[in-house]
């Protein structure tokens, strides 16, 4: 099976990440970046508060890092887009994956930053039947990993009998 990990949505997830570091104020009180997966989203929350309004950050363009070095060591290595670029390109993974839109709170109250990224998963509830998620998971591996072939889940199942028989 091909990992398939540079997805828009994947880069998006890293630029959260990346943005969460260089805007941290690890000089608070309690100054601790936090990043919690819940069933339903992703949520970044990091120390300090927002350098720029919440309008300039949705339409990019701007960008004034907390800590400027640790964004330069991250750029070295592949982290962080362009100055200004990240969160935009975040709303766009999103969108193009017809997500909820990501929210970002300046929380001043408790000088915090939080960045809710939701994630489908909980569209899954208990009237999903096993079969049905178990056909939408082999045909959904089929595809990754069978890009020319159009294979059914019958052919994947009687691969697998044959596969286990001569095993």
């Amino acid at each position: 099976m091909k990992r398939e990990d540079d997805t828009p949505l994947h880069k998006a997830v890293r630029e959260a990440l990346t943005n969460s570091i260089i805007h941290s104020d690890v000089f608070l009180a309690g100054g601790i970046l936090r990043i919690e997966k819940h069933d339903d989203k992703l949520c970044f929350r990091n120390p300090g508060t927002l350098k720029l309004p919440l309008e300039e950050i949705y339409e990019g363009g701007n960008s004034k890092a907390r800590n400027p070095k640790m964004q330069d060591m991250l750029r070295m290595i592949g982290f962080g887009e362009n100055l200004g670029s990240g969160f935009p390109k975040i709303l766009d993974a999103w969108q193009e994956a017809k997500w909820n839109a990501p929210t970002l709170e300046d929380r001043l109250t408790t000088e915090e930053v939080r960045l809710t990224l939701p994630i489908p998963f909980a569209e899954f509830t208990a009237e999903t039947t096993i079969q049905e998620t178990t056909e939408a998971t082999i045909q959904e591996t089929n595809r990754e990993i069978f890009t020319d072939t159009i294979v059914t889940t019958q052919e994947t199942i009687e691969t697998t009998t044959q596969e286990t028989i001569l095993a």
